[in-house]
């Protein structure tokens, strides 16, 4: 048997009462009125009997009971009337709370078992549902698996393919230059020379593809800025470059790319600054958040070009570094902008959110 069929107690309204019940019920009335009727007992006995066969037939039988309770009422009146010789207005009485208590027992009866069975059918869905959830759980797990295979494939086959076309570019360009040195007519050095700019700009690429798919593909760390910029420094001439750096042990959660971050924005100094003789990288509170200064002594950037910097393709170059930058700071939230004036340098502001910065 079900177990939500098992009932919770031995008064609980069965489904489906059996007949046995109702006979039992049917002969307990009879021989009550019996009873009373060659006096063995009281008269006075039979309501509260009564009222114990009201309660017991609406248990069962809910609002059915009324059948139950009629009977009574009719049998308490007719005992009555040959006990004492007339209709009384005490039997009429009775007979109305009988039929009073085989109504509230059985509504509060119905009502119960209502409830029961909206329960079970609430439960039933929400069993439903559960397994509709665990089975679409077990497809996206599935579906994950297979979109992650694939994933780590084509990262494997783009890797291969980026390197094999990275070499035979490198071959190129060194074969390019190999030429140079044996051809001395100029119309043909020109020509040479574009195609090994040409060259160049693939090699440049690569690199960005390269650089670009790593993004994200690593979880999120706490990095010590002061030490991805110092880290810097030994690419960049030290005679003709004085840094300032003021950081105060200051960690950032960012993507482990985050160096390129900073090696663009030096890179970005070197190439096209022009002047540039200090670069200093320094922080300010903003409300809650903080903003890394980057700044080099410069020509700076046109107002015109402050948002044109960060698009890819923009620049004088392969444009992808500052584009590559802010692809890297937007994994965890932090942005970045240009903030100078033309003529007196470039400012560059990093801004982390509250939560994503902390000192050491």
């Amino acid at each position: 048997m079900p177990s939500d069929k098992v009932r919770d107690t031995w008064w609980e309204v069965p489904d489906e009462p059996k007949p046995c019940v109702f006979v039992f019920l049917i002969l307990a009335c009879a021989l009550l009125g019996l009873v009373v009727y060659y006096g063995f007992i009281n008269a006075m006995l039979f309501i509260p009997s009564s009222f114990l066969i009201i309660v017991f037939a609406g248990l069962w039988y809910g609002r059915k009971a009324l059948w139950f309770a009629l009977f009574l009422g009719f049998l308490h009146i007719v005992l009555t009337c040959l006990l004492v010789g007339s209709i009384t207005l005490e039997s009429l009485f009775c007979t109305i709370i009988l039929c009073l208590v085989a109504f509230l027992t059985g509504t509060i009866v119905e009502q119960k078992r209502r409830f029961k069975d909206e329960n079970l059918r609430t439960r039933e869905k929400f069993k439903k549902l559960d397994e509709d959830k665990l089975a679409f759980q077990e497809k996206m797990k599935s579906s994950q698996i297979a979109c992650d295979t694939v994933s780590m494939k084509l990262k494997h086959l783009s890797g291969i393919m980026h390197n094999d076309i990275f070499n035979n570019v490198s071959a190129l360009i060194g074969s390019i230059d190999l030429l140079k040195t044996k051809i001395s007519d100029p119309e043909i050095l020109v020509e040479i020379d574009r195609s090994e700019n040409i060259a160049r700009t693939l090699q440049r690429h690569i690199e960005f593809a390269r650089a670009y798919e790593r993004i994200g593909t690593s979880p999120p760390q706490w990095l010590n800025v002061n030490t991805q910029v110092h880290a810097l420094l030994s690419s960049v001439p030290q005679n003709e470059i004085a840094f300032s750096i003021s950081l105060d042990g200051l960690e950032i959660f960012v993507d482990p790319l985050f160096e390129k971050v900073f090696a663009n924005l030096i890179n970005n100094s070197l190439n096209h600054g022009v002047r540039v003789r200090t670069i200093s990288v320094s922080y300010l509170p903003f409300n809650r958040d903080i903003a890394i200064i980057y700044k080099d002594d410069g020509i700076g950037i046109h107002t015109a070009d402050k948002v044109e910097i960060f698009k890819k393709g923009a620049g004088k170059n392969s444009g992808f570094g500052l584009f590559l930058s802010r692809e890297i700071l937007s994994i965890t939230g932090l942005s970045i902008k240009e903030c100078g004036v033309y003529g007196e340098g470039a400012r560059f502001e990093i801004f982390v959110p509250e939560g994503k910065f902390r000192f050491a």
